[in-house]
């Protein structure tokens, strides 16, 4: 285990350990892989010992789905969180893109409109 108790690892160590399945059994490796294309067990593994110590929005979003926390979980208390990275701005705003291209044109136009109006507060 990773040395910071704060650390990503550690966290999601600690998931491992403390959520349990219905029956009261762990939940596995393999049945957190299974839960999201995303994930592989080299992946998970390269998560839990801190080899990737800043996976992406989905990545992260994925395993706090499956664990049933809030994504913010895993940075709770996390100074280095505070300071968005361009990785991590890049990776949000893909993200966001990609939503954005799943609208239906109306509501694009009223996504459009809001922002619109959110900058016309902002000038004020």
């Amino acid at each position: 285990m990773p040395d910071n108790e704060n650390s990503f690892a550690a966290r999601l160590n600690r998931l491992f350990e403390e959520k349990k399945k219905p029956d009261g059994t762990s939940f596995s490796k393999q049945d957190v892989v299974d839960s999201s294309p995303l994930l592989s067990r080299i992946h998970l593994w390269r998560l839990q010992t801190g080899k990737v110590p800043r996976p992406g929005y989905e990545i992260v979003k994925a395993l706090a789905d499956f664990f049933g926390v809030q994504p913010d979980y895993f940075f709770e208390n996390d100074e280095a969180q505070d300071k968005p990275t361009e990785n991590t701005q890049q990776e949000e705003l893909q993200v966001m893109l990609r939503s954005f291209a799943d609208l239906g044109k109306d509501e694009q136009e009223a996504v459009l409109q809001m922002i619109a109006s959110l900058k016309k507060l902002k000038e004020k």
